[in-house]
């Protein structure tokens, strides 16, 4: 957390009996094909401003970028919610072929051993948890969410796919905890960094845009843990 934002959670502390509910979101570093993943990008954006606009809801912000790697990321996943014990979790997650921001309904139990991750390496096993439940949901107002993002300026729509990578699998775990929210937003590839083939497409939000509108999506999970504290 920054400077200016950690100065307003601890203000913000002082005045209350109890600590602050944590939002922890997370985007991911590069993976074959995405050396430069704007899911990391946002999170280095999503500093100062809008820590600041969280912490007068009540919320501690709380970012971080998770390794694309099957073996990793749920360790460190696991860390971040044992030690934070956030109240909601948000991780979003770079769909180089997509046109919008996707909010996510579910994940599955599955990954697939076809694309290797940063390191190279692919799962041992297609079940991310042997003998888990076939799906989750996730526990975010979706369509609430999406609203939010379009009135952000981006163009966003429903999912019910989350891939079979390290975002479907990532997901998966998460809502496999007892954080009371928990969802995942994939973007595409902003402006200017879209593969060949897809230039007939309409342009992309830039990856400033896409940041603002993920600020609208944290604005909403604060709301809901404001009303539900």
């Amino acid at each position: 957390m920054d400077n200016v934002g950690t100065a307003r959670v601890k203000e913000a502390e002082a005045h209350s009996d109890m600590p602050m509910p944590v939002v922890l979101l997370t985007g991911f570093g590069a993976f074959p094909g995405a050396p430069s993943n704007p899911s990391a990008g946002i999170i280095r954006l999503l500093a100062g401003a809008p820590t600041a606009r969280l912490a007068r809801l009540g919320i501690r912000l709380e970012r971080h970028v998770l390794p694309v790697v099957f073996a990793a990321a749920p360790q460190r996943l696991a860390i971040l919610i044992e030690s934070l014990r956030p109240s909601a979790v948000l991780h979003i997650g770079l769909a180089g072929r997509r046109r919008s921001l996707c909010v996510e309904t579910r994940a599955c139990n599955f990954v697939s051993q076809l694309h290797p991750d940063a390191r190279r390496q692919t799962p041992v096993s297609r079940s991310i948890t042997p003998g888990g439940v076939p799906a989750r949901a996730a526990r975010v107002p979706s369509q609430r969410l999406v609203h939010a993002l379009r009135a952000a300026g981006a163009r966003s729509q429903i999912s019910i796919d989350a891939g079979s990578y390290v975002c479907n699998q990532t997901l998966y775990l998460t809502l496999g905890t007892e954080t009371a929210l928990a969802g995942f937003i994939h973007v595409p590839r902003p402006r200017g960094r879209r593969p060949p083939g897809m230039s007939k497409m309409p342009p992309p939000p830039t990856l400033a845009g896409m940041a603002r509108a993920v600020e609208a999506a944290l604005i909403v999970l604060a709301t809901e843990l404001r009303r539900n504290r």
